[in-house]
């Protein structure tokens, strides 16, 4: 069964568009990329599936269309100076920066959701979530490497354990008005650790938050 058709880009792209009987139809998904690619890339406008191609390349700056919407994994073991998302996204797909190696990520203001496990075993220092982005997803950012994190949301909501086992994490700024945590810890994990799998810890992490209210969820979360 034929299930689309293959196209080269004006940039040397190539994208497979899927038709009605793939199952698939609007999915325009990225299947190479330039023969010389060099060290920046813009994903294409069209491209709303980011594939398999991306992984392990090594760029200087990676941009991604705000119309992405199918990335697991697909830039695992990148590495890559800076991410940029263009405004017009609104959430960052399930398991798009898995396992990549990146310097800084930019993420516009009409962000509102990271999906499940967004930024899971992300290698990344340092990692500001704009105001826009309110609502993350199970293990966000669970495993990552990041030593800070700051979250400017005014009303943040939380899936399960969104950052265990995040073993370089020292500091997580909350400024925030309040903050929920969703269902409930498993496996005697904490919802923020920098201890190894099946182990808690937060000793040696300082947190920043803004008011007695969210000091106290935030507690809750992590000693239970």
């Amino acid at each position: 069964m034929n299930s689309g058709i293959s196209t080269a880009l004006d940039d040397g792209s190539t994208v497979f568009y899927y038709n009605k009987e793939s199952g698939f139809e609007g999915r325009v998904r990225l299947t190479a990329l330039p023969e010389n690619v060099g060290s920046e890339y813009v994903v294409p406008a069209e491209v709303n599936d980011l594939g398999g191609v991306l992984t392990g390349v090594t760029l200087d700056k990676l941009t991604i269309n705000s119309d992405i919407e199918y990335a697991f994994k697909s830039i695992e073991g990148a590495h890559i100076g800076e991410v940029v998302i263009e405004d017009g996204a609104k959430t960052i797909p399930s398991r798009m920066f898995y396992k990549t190696y990146v310097d800084s990520v930019v993420i516009p203001d009409s962000v509102t959701y990271l999906e499940e496990s967004a930024f899971q075993q992300a290698y990344i220092d340092e990692l500001v979530i704009p105001a826009s982005v309110e609502t993350f997803g199970v293990h966000a950012f669970a495993g990552a490497t990041f030593k800070k994190i700051t979250f400017e949301g005014k009303n943040l909501v939380f899936d399960n354990r969104p950052m265990r086992e995040c073993v370089n994490l020292r500091e997580v700024i909350f400024n925030c008005d309040d903050i929920t945590f969703m269902n409930s810890t498993t496996n005697g994990d904490c919802w923020i650790s920098n201890k190894g799998s099946n182990g808690n810890n937060y000793s040696n992490i300082t947190f920043y938050v803004k008011n007695e209210t969210v000091a106290q969820k935030v507690r809750a979360a992590i000693i239970h």
